[in-house]
């Protein structure tokens, strides 16, 4: 009886899995127009049962969650910020920070099997996100057009030019950069998965297909080069390295010849890898004050620096959530955030120094610092946190397999 009740408890994370991936932001704020569109309610709740069943095993997280959120309250109440955008931005990227405060491994007791569904459940998503992306292409963003019928949210992301690989594609769950975020997260946590357990819960040929078109077909630049780069470092320690790197380069061949990089090749040459956020900020830092060590502008921050310039310069100059936060609310918070997002599960694979971790991690880093749907994505974070969740365990399974088989029979089977 207690395994199964256990077991109840770890259904709370493919629970929450499922509210980001099946009942997005654009979904729910589609439908619901109020604080629950943007209220992830279902998150809420799996995260309220595991820290009520588990409130004796609640840690030191908490004092920190604490302390960011009276960070945030002090700085709000002193830039008289509306109460509105204070909610929103403590449903955004404060309580979620709450779902750290009891340690997974007291509710996951089979790793192997929690990792194995938890990357089901993604690889499904992303393949049902390829499918729409596919089917976007070649008629003409005709899945977008329909679904924003019924989901008026997706109607902000119908390009003007729906020309055949003229746009950049989008999914149900929304911006293209969001949607483009998942594809790489499958890659990472699918090769992970194979260096581990050294099986394959998809065809590995066909998880770089879905990797490489889907990363092109969103247009992002950062994104293809940090694809290119794990992909050269998750095939470089194969005993058929060669061979993996000879079909995958006649693969992107094949995709380039098809045209599917142009659109992106043709970002590169018109415009910054940054897309003109450094321009940006050069022009907008000027203005703003020196960074506190507690204060700054509050919520209100975007909307003074829209007194001054316009819509495209101030996002463009925000486009990163550190830069956010610092003038929001302070050094302080804003590296308490960064602590509990990041730097924890980062420092621990440092400490290992176990390469294959450090790249992957430090590419999540990267990848989700380098635009501003953390700052107004609500589900963004939740997501980062159960990438945490699901790579910390896949470390740990890791380290298990490795002493149990010993660390050069680990490697021998790595490199078959």
């Amino acid at each position: 009886m207690k395994v199964k009740i256990e077991k109840s408890y770890v259904n709370c994370y493919y629970i929450i899995l499922f509210s980001i991936l099946l009942f997005g932001y654009t979904i729910r704020s589609s439908i619901f127009y109020s604080v629950f569109g943007y209220m992830n309610i279902i998150f809420y709740i799996c995260m309220s049962i595991i820290l009520l069943r588990w409130v004796k095993y609640i840690n030191f997280n908490i004092i920190i969650v604490a302390i960011i959120f009276s960070c945030i309250v002090y700085v709000d109440i002193l830039t008289c910020s509306t109460f509105e955008k204070f909610i929103t931005s403590i449903l955004t990227f404060v309580l979620p920070l709450l779902l750290f405060c009891v340690d997974y491994k007291r509710i996951v007791k089979n790793k192997e099997r929690f990792i194995y569904k938890s990357i089901k459940i993604l690889n499904f998503f992303v393949l049902v996100i390829f499918c729409y992306m596919i089917v976007d292409l070649f008629s003409g963003c005709l899945l977008t057009k329909t679904l924003s019928i019924i989901f008026p949210k997706l109607i902000e992301y119908i390009p003007n030019d729906t020309g055949f690989l003229q746009f950049r594609s989008v999914s149900y769950l929304g911006h293209e950069l969001y949607t483009k975020h998942f594809i790489l997260v499958f890659y990472i946590l699918n090769m992970l998965y194979l260096r581990i357990t050294f099986k394959a819960l998809m065809n590995i040929m066909f998880v770089h297909i879905i990797s490489i078109i889907g990363m092109a077909l969103s247009g992002s630049k950062l994104g293809i080069l940090i694809l290119l780069f794990l992909i050269i470092c998750f095939n470089f320690k194969s005993k058929n390295r060669f061979i993996n790197f000879i079909l995958i380069f006649i693969g992107l061949l094949i995709i380039n010849f098809l045209g599917v990089f142009d659109f992106v090749i043709n970002r590169f040459t018109t415009t910054t890898l940054t897309t003109g956020r450094f321009l940006a900020w050069d022009m907008i830092s000027e203005t703003l004050p020196n960074i506190k060590l507690l204060g700054g502008s509050g919520e209100n921050l975007t909307a003074n620096l829209l007194e001054t310039f316009n819509q495209t310069q101030v996002t463009a100059a925000l486009e990163y959530p550190f830069r956010t936060w610092l003038y929001r609310y302070g050094f302080i918070p804003t590296i308490l955030i960064l602590y509990e997002l990041y730097f924890k599960l980062f420092y621990k694979f440092i400490k290992s120094k176990n390469m294959i971790f450090i790249i992957s991690y430090f590419v999540i880093i990267v990848e989700t610092s380098a635009f501003n749907q953390l700052v107004y994505n609500p589900d963004f974070c939740i997501a980062i946190i159960m990438w945490n969740i699901i790579l910390d365990c896949m470390f740990n399974l890791y380290q298990a397999k490795k002493d149990s088989l010993g660390e050069e029979s680990h490697d021998k089977e790595i490199i078959k």
